[in-house]
C-alpha cells in the first residue's frame, strides 16, 4: 500500500520514476520499458502510473458529456413545456357593472319578432340600391327594463345599421334581467334582417 500511495504522489514525472523503480528493482542505470520486467508484479505499479492519466482523460471527457447532455435535456424539457392556456371564460359583468349573464335574462314584453318585423323601416335608398344583409345590435337592458347604449356590432351599410338602431332605440320596456334576486343591468343581442322580395319589395324580419 505504502508503495500506491508513493506512486500516486509521483504522477507529475511518470516516465522518470517509472524507470527509476526498474533500475532500483533490477540494480541498473539504464533500463528498456521492452524488458521482459513486465512478467514482474512492478508491472502493475507502472500501469498504473500510465492509467491515472487516460483515467483523468477520461474523466473530463465523460464529465462534459454529462454536462452537454444535461443542457440538451432542460432545453428539450422547455421547449415541451405545455403552453399554458390562456383563459376565455367571459367575465360575469364589465367595469360597468352590466352583467353578460344573469340568472334571469331580460325579456321582451310580447312577440319580439312580430314587434320587429312591424315596426322596423327598410330605407327607400337601400332597397332602390338593392342593400341587404344582417345588422347586429347589442344594448343594455337596465334595472327597469329600459334599453340603452344600443350599438352596431355587425354592419351590414350604414343606412340598414340606422334603420336597425331605430327600431331598438323605441322599443318599449322590457322584464328586466335578475341576478342574486335583484334587478340589473343585462346586455342583449339581436340581429335584424334586411332581404329584398323577388318584386324588390322590403322583407324584414
Amino acid at each position: 500500500m505504502h508503495e500506491f500511495q508513493a506512486d500516486a504522489v509521483a504522477v507529475n514525472d511518470r516516465e522518470d520514476y517509472s524507470r527509476s523503480l526498474l533500475n532500483g528493482l533490477f540494480h541498473t542505470r539504464h533500463f528498456a520499458l521492452s524488458h521482459t520486467y513486465l512478467h514482474h508484479p512492478v508491472k502493475r505499479r507502472i500501469i498504473m502510473l500510465q492509467n491515472k492519466n487516460r483515467t483523468g482523460k477520461l474523466k473530463v471527457v465523460a464529465t462534459s458529456a454529462f454536462l452537454v447532455g444535461a443542457m440538451l435535456f432542460i432545453q428539450c424539457a422547455k421547449e415541451s413545456a405545455p403552453v399554458k392556456s390562456v383563459s376565455t371564460v367571459v367575465p360575469e359583468r364589465d367595469a360597468n357593472g352590466v352583467y353578460t349573464i344573469a340568472d334571469k335574462m331580460p325579456e321582451f314584453n310580447g312577440d319580439l319578432m312580430q314587434y320587429l318585423g312591424g315596426n322596423i323601416k327598410y330605407p327607400k335608398e337601400a332597397q332602390d340600391k338593392k342593400i341587404e344583409g344582417r345588422v347586429v345590435i347589442k344594448f343594455v337592458v337596465d334595472e327597469q327594463g329600459k334599453v340603452t347604449n344600443a350599438q352596431v356590432v355587425r354592419s351590414v351599410d350604414p343606412l340598414l345599421d340606422n334603420a336597425a338602431l331605430l327600431v331598438v332605440n323605441n322599443m318599449p320596456t322590457w322584464r328586466p334581467g335578475e341576478k342574486a334576486g335583484k334587478t340589473v343591468k343585462v346586455y342583449y343581442t339581436i340581429p335584424i334582417s334586411f332581404k329584398l322580395g323577388k318584386d324588390n319589395t322590403s322583407d324584414k324580419g
